[in-house]
């Protein structure tokens, strides 16, 4: 992944990586807000954006 992301930068492009699935190891992909927020609570994750509204785990 290193090697994409040197690329880009060097390219002039901003150096980002965006996952879009969302599931945890051996877990189906998330396809509810429900399931977001239970996979949100069981990842190690630290913040969540769902709905407009910022979920930030406590106590990190």
């Amino acid at each position: 992944m290193g090697a994409v992301l040197d690329r880009l930068s060097a390219l002039g492009h901003p150096a980002v990586l965006l996952n879009t699935s969302f599931n945890g190891r051996g877990e189906p992909t998330v396809n509810t807000s429900y399931d977001a927020l239970r996979a949100f609570r069981r990842m190690d994750l630290d913040l969540l954006v769902l709905g407009g509204v910022l979920y930030e785990k406590r106590n990190r």
